[in-house]
């Protein structure tokens, strides 16, 4: 109203906006400045509109499959497309761009709203939330490497993560051990809980192993050798090398006994491989010298391939077992036998007129078990020297022989067995001793 007073019922207030709530009439009562009343109505009336939204999610919308049951709020996965529509309106706009009842593939999740014409010209808006759901799968294995350095034989567990459940291209089963041959890329499919997908790769590398082989200086396999010889042994094929029985590569060492020695080569992959090698260990010849009138006469050997005598230290006579003799001296037979092994005997002739002759140089050594001290003892004055070696063949002392007791001490060493090797006057002469 204008002038005076106006009231309204309903507690409508005059020129102030509200909200009706259904149908209804208004009325509204003015008194003007004389006191005068008067009354009027106005009919305030709704228009209903049947309006309905909708959001589907599909993966393929070309796909002839139908799309799935409407969402509202919309649950996407992120490269899915969507479809948003609007019923019981005219005039249909969303934001973003979007087309009513047209596909299209949000980049991202968000609200999305639109607008439209219903009734007398009356607006409606209304919104929808679209979210994007990916999962953040990740590729793994038990190496935890990327790319996994693998050698021909090796296993690897390769496992996905940041999902629910897990797809392996290459045949592979999540979490499971397997054997790869060839070098290649394995994908991981993760999929949620709300059936979104991520994927992700991890290479496997297969190197070839190294073409590992044990050689030996003789360049031999197997390898004859004689007792107390040394032998050097080395691998070939990789970047390192360990042996078996406590062997050195590259480093010469002596054994006893015969035995096959294993070689492990490892390459900068980190791959290795194995060879072997045959080591036969001949015994040396024992010869004993026995004369008769005059002659000397080589005993207790067999497959003699040849025989050197000496005498006083100077090569004399011939290849033969026996020998002819015309003075008196010292005289050494050496016996090589068909490995090429040499073993001596030593016999002084002390008057040959009377076949009077004498064994010198007979060795001892005592105490044998050994607490730390040993002596080597020889009926006469000895000159040569003193090696000791481990049962591996490894040579841990050595020191000179130059007189007719030499006592050795060794308790510096671990307690065990041991060689004791005596070299002297062209005879080699060898006892295994245990130190306690």
């Amino acid at each position: 109203g204008s002038g005076g007073v106006t009231s309204w019922s309903a507690g409508v207030q005059d020129s102030i906006p509200f909200i009706p709530n259904d149908t209804s009439i208004y009325i509204v009562t003015g008194v003007d400045t004389n006191g005068c009343v008067g009354m009027d109505t106005a009919n305030i009336s709704f228009h209903q509109v049947n309006h309905s939204i909708y959001g589907f999610a599909h993966s393929n919308p070309s796909s002839p499959n139908p799309p799935p049951p409407n969402q509202i709020p919309v649950n996407a996965c992120l490269g899915d497309s969507v479809m948003l529509f609007s019923t019981g309106l005219s005039n249909i706009s969303w934001t973003g761009g979007i087309t009513n009842q047209i596909y299209f593939q949000p980049s991202s999740s968000g609200a999305y709203y639109v607008t439209g014409n219903y009734g007398n010209n009356c607006v409606l808006n209304d919104s929808v939330m679209v979210t994007l759901n990916q999962p953040n799968t990740l590729a793994s294995s038990n190496l935890n490497q990327n790319p996994i350095e693998l050698c021909i034989g090796d296993s690897v567990t390769l496992f996905g993560a940041g999902a629910n459940t897990y797809t392996w291209t290459g045949g592979v089963v999540n979490n499971t051990s397997f054997i790869p041959t060839v070098s290649q890329q394995f994908i991981v499919t993760g999929t949620d809980t709300n059936n979104c997908s991520g994927t992700d790769s991890i290479q496997v590398i297969v190197n070839s192993l190294p073409t590992v082989l044990a050689n030996s200086i003789s360049n031999q396999n197997p390898i004859d050798v004689c007792a107390g010889d040394s032998i050097t042994l080395y691998g070939s094929g990789a970047n390192t090398y360990s042996w078996t029985g406590g062997i050195i590569d590259n480093v010469s060492f002596s054994t006893s006994n015969s035995q096959t020695f294993t070689v492990t080569g490892i390459d900068t992959n980190n791959c290795s491989a194995t060879d072997s090698i045959q080591l036969i260990v001949n015994p040396l010849p024992n010869p004993i010298v026995l004369l008769t009138t005059s002659t000397l006469t080589t005993t207790n050997v067999s497959n003699i391939a040849s025989y050197n005598w000496f005498l006083n230290g100077t090569l004399f006579g011939g290849n033969a077992v026996t020998q002819q003799i015309s003075q008196n001296g010292q005289y050494v037979v050496e016996a090589i036998d068909g490995n090429g092994c040499s073993g001596f005997d030593t016999l002084d002739v002390i008057n040959l007129s009377s076949s009077q002759y004498g064994k010198q140089n007979l060795i001892t050594i005592y105490p044998n078990p050994t607490k730390g001290e040993f002596t080597i003892s020889t009926l006469r004055v000895t000159v040569g020297r003193v090696e000791i070696y481990n049962l591996l063949g490894k040579k841990v002392s050595a020191r000179k022989l130059d007189s007719t007791n030499t006592v050795f001490d060794m308790s510096s060493l671990a307690k065990g067995s041991y060689f004791v090797k005596v070299i002297s006057n062209g005879q080699l002469y060898v006892e295994k001793i245990i130190l306690e």
